[in-house]
């Protein structure tokens, strides 16, 4: 049988085919199945975590409208607390339980500590994150693992956490100034502009000595561009990207997300490439500015030799503080906020241990909060039932290795659904309602050891600026709570948004009412 033969055979079977498009439909489902099941193929008689259908170039986008916590948390109810969940090419793992939470953060936290441009925010790691080159998306290597020695030994050490409380008081009289002005016109004020001014100015002052917000300060195009920088990063952040899912869609970047990347990326290295300048430039000519000792671009520059530590990777470790270190907390604050006016009962037994504590000729401390014990509940109940991270920054994993029982193939990108487990029946009681009482007397805190309640995450991914952050939230809110009574303007309703943060999707209106004598709102206090 020569070449022309098969060919002739060939063509008759086509032709015959042809007329029988049952025999061409069977075809095409078998191919289609085919293709379907190819990238499984290689774990047959694996155990894999069970999980929605996964179909091709979509996988299981079609099974996560909504809410993306509150689609995953419903998913897990009916897959279970290990969940694989395919979208675009790649494989998720959802962890939605505190057992399977600790396996995957403390007892196999050195197989699962990885991030990158491998897992599904690959943009992100490549733009904002510097091409990985800072905290929140780098491989972990020593690059990393220098970095987060420079936050936990020289950038947020508990004396220079001491050191900077001059900066956060400032700034709280600046806030509590604003909210007496709105209280003197007989205003109702919208708290979101006001908590997002006051966390970006304590980030600013602390990261390189500058204030960006506040009628005080002066028109400049840097301020403007600041301005501008940090609403275009918080509208592009968080958002589902298709050229990171499907990689033929790479080249096309259909959605404009890349290039709109592109750009911040490129003000971010112009904005901050200045101001490690000036301060390189103080330093060379032996100038300095008031409180110049607690600018953290003047610890890294003092580092930069030593620790093999560029540019490039200063500029990412100072956008990941403002990006983290801002919108998170200002975002617990007006939670904070919307829970004081749907609970009057709470913010008038918050104030009375405030009183007790403080009186009212003085100011709020920050060494006070920790004799606040009911304060301190009420704001661990803020972080678990407004959780505002819901789900963590993906993590990754090498090798293969497995979770829960499964067996988890190399390079999976695996979330943890703190959201579901702060709302869990398992480990809360009533867990829908507002209840401050259920931590007193509890020893569940925030830093990782519990894992029904990681707002901060867990092990080698921690966050660096827990500290921090606590600080100025129970500061800001004793000091808030001491100074005003509250009431809603219009009534407070919850109705959860989520993109990357949870916030409430209608910010909230408050009256306010001063409640100590006029001059303790000026007097400065440490």
């Amino acid at each position: 049988m020569d070449i022309v033969d098969i060919g002739q055979r060939l063509g008759s079977v086509a032709f015959e085919l042809s007329s029988q498009p049952r025999v061409w439909l069977a075809f095409l489902f078998a191919a289609a199945a085919w293709l379907m099941s190819m990238p499984y193929l290689r774990f047959v008689g694996k155990k894999l975590p069970p999980g929605p259908p996964v179909w091709p170039v979509l996988g299981s986008l079609a099974y996560l409208g909504g809410e993306l916590h509150h689609a995953l948390w419903g998913l897990s109810k009916k897959y279970g607390d290990v969940m694989r969940v395919g979208l675009g090419q790649y494989t998720l793992i959802v962890v939605s339980s505190a057992d399977i939470a600790e396996e995957l953060m403390r007892k196999r936290d050195s197989e699962f500590c990885h991030r990158s441009g491998r897992t599904i925010q690959r943009s992100a790691a490549k733009y904002v994150g510097f091409d990985s080159m800072d905290i929140a998306f780098s491989e972990y290597n020593p690059h990393l693992r220098m970095l987060r020695k420079l936050c936990t030994s020289e950038l947020f050490t508990l004396s220079r956490l001491h050191a900077s409380a001059k900066v956060r008081t400032g700034e709280l009289e600046v806030l509590l100034g604003n909210f007496r002005k709105y209280s003197e016109k007989g205003e109702a004020i919208e708290v979101r502009e006001y908590f997002h001014s006051l966390t970006m100015n304590i980030m600013c002052l602390m990261m390189f000595g500058k204030r960006y917000y506040g009628e005080d300060v002066p028109v400049t195009a840097e301020l403007n561009n600041f301005k501008s920088l940090i609403i275009d990063v918080f509208d592009n952040v968080g958002r589902l990207n298709l050229a990171d899912l499907v990689w033929c869609m790479r080249p096309f970047d259909l959605q404009g997300i890349n290039k709109k990347w592109k750009q911040i990326r490129g003000r971010c290295e112009k904005l901050f490439g200045l101001i490690i300048e000036e301060h390189r430039l103080r330093r060379i000519e032996g100038k300095t500015l008031k409180d110049d000792k607690d600018d953290f671009v003047d610890v890294l520059l003092s580092c930069q030799a030593s620790d093999n530590l560029s540019d490039k990777a200063i500029i990412a470790l100072l956008s990941n503080m403002v990006l983290g270190g801002t919108d998170t907390t200002a975002t617990t604050l007006e939670w904070c906020m919307v829970e004081i006016v749907r609970n009057p009962l709470m913010m008038q037994r918050m104030q009375e241990e405030v009183d007790a504590l403080v009186g009212k000729e003085r100011g709020v401390e920050e060494a006070d909060v920790a004799q606040l014990p009911y304060l301190t509940a009420f704001v661990k109940e803020i972080f678990r039932l407004h959780t505002p991270v819901p789900i963590t920054l993906p993590r990754l994993n090498e090798s293969a290795s497995s979770l829960g029982g499964f067996y988890i193939p190399p390079e999976c990108t695996i979330f943890v659904n703190t959201y579901a487990m702060a709302h869990d029946e398992r480990y809360w009681d009533r867990p829908l309602e507002f209840n401050p009482d259920r931590f007193l007397g509890s020893n569940i805190n925030l830093v990782g050891n519990d894992f029904q309640l990681v707002p901060f995450g867990s092990g080698r991914r921690k966050c660096v600026g827990i500290a921090l952050g606590m600080t100025m939230v129970q500061r800001t809110l004793a000091a808030l709570v001491h100074s005003f009574d509250f009431a809603p303007q219009p009534q407070a309703s919850i109705s959860e948004s989520y993109l990357l943060v949870l916030r409430n999707s209608i910010p909230l209106k408050v009256e306010a009412t001063p409640r100590l004598p006029a001059h303790v709102y000026h007097t400065t206090t440490l």
